[in-house]
């Protein structure tokens, strides 16, 4: 049985905190030195360089930088052939983008970011300004989040409307009005293999992709290293992370 430290990227981190306590692993600022027979998971955190020789580190720094930077994340996808959104780093090509009907751009202000800080919604072409980088919006899609364990799916969630607040189309996190489910949806092949081919071709050992579904096809949004986890999900990490501590 190896011994499991987490290293979050904040201590704070309470899905971090739940699952290190469910199975008896120890969370980390990674300041010690790690002996050989440790297990060193990397919960979202980008600047993880450990002293020592742990025996593995799940999500090494280099590969969670990459993919928590929302730019390298979509160019990474894009050269490994992985159904995304479209995005550019272009000003010129996103107000193209605005010129075809009813095309809705997010700019991005922010590469690493989350909850839809630093989103700009652009509508027309004079509305531009300048962003690191842009997405063309999918509108009328089905968003899904999709947790890949070791090449597995371990756990499939649909975001969907909340009927007593005010929503927001646009940008579909909790504070405007969405939540995930996992009562009653279909899971397509389509999407679940998507979302292994999207962790893999990361370097990644596990992750949380944020998947676009419309007319059948996938569109990888990003991948979340430090997802936030509760009930079910939780439970799911848990049984796989005890699994590979008894390995």
């Amino acid at each position: 049985m190896k011994r499991v430290f987490f290293a979050p990227y904040r201590l704070g981190s309470e899905g971090c905190k739940l699952l290190a306590q469910s199975i008896g692993a120890i969370r980390t600022k990674a300041t010690k030195r790690f002996k050989r027979d440790v297990l060193l998971v990397n919960w979202g955190r980008s600047n993880l360089y450990p002293r020592g020789k742990p025996a593995r580190i799940l999500n090494p720094s280099d590969k969670v930088i990459r993919a928590t930077n929302k730019l390298s994340c979509l160019n990474r996808l894009a050269e490994s052939g992985v159904s995304k959104i479209e995005h550019t780093a272009s000003m010129e090509m996103a107000r193209a983008w605005l010129r075809e009907p009813g095309v809705v751009v997010y700019g991005r202000m922010l590469l690493n970011s989350s909850q839809g800080k630093g989103i700009v919604i652009i509508t027309r072409p004079e509305e531009i300004v300048y962003c690191p980088m842009y997405t063309k919006g999918i509108l009328n899609a089905h968003e899904y989040r999709v947790h890949v364990f070791s090449n597995k799916i371990i756990d499939v969630t649909k975001k969907r409307r909340r009927n007593d607040i005010d929503r927001n189309d646009y940008i579909r996190n909790l504070a405007n009005g969405w939540v995930y489910c996992r009562d009653n949806i279909d899971i397509p092949n389509s999407l679940t293999t998507t979302a292994k081919d999207a962790v893999a071709s990361l370097g990644l050992d596990f992750g949380a992709v944020d998947i676009l579904f419309r007319k059948n096809i996938p569109y990888v949004l990003e991948i979340n290293t430090a997802p936030g986890l509760t009930g079910t999900t939780l439970s799911r990490y848990v049984h796989h992370f005890k699994h590979l501590k008894n390995l």
